[in-house]
């Protein structure tokens, strides 16, 4: 008997991501990241019973754009 496992592959190849994913991606911790979701700077959604929060990837590129713009990057 055979089970299915989710590996990090099938989360990546999402066009959401987990606020840890997110995190890593902007090199901050999860409870910063959960501050900008908090604040309303990075968009996410919430699924499920227990809300779980995710973030579309274009989402987060758009907020890293702004975020350089911003700091006189680009």
């Amino acid at each position: 008997m055979t089970t299915a496992t989710t590996t990090p592959t099938a989360t990546r190849s999402s066009s959401f991501l987990t606020l840890k994913e997110a995190a890593d991606v902007l090199d901050v911790s999860v409870s910063t990241a959960r501050r900008l979701v908090a604040s309303g700077s990075l968009p996410s959604s919430r699924y499920g019973r227990l809300p779980v929060i995710r973030i579309e990837r274009r989402d987060l590129i758009e907020f890293l754009g702004a975020s350089r713009r911003w700091n006189g990057h680009v």
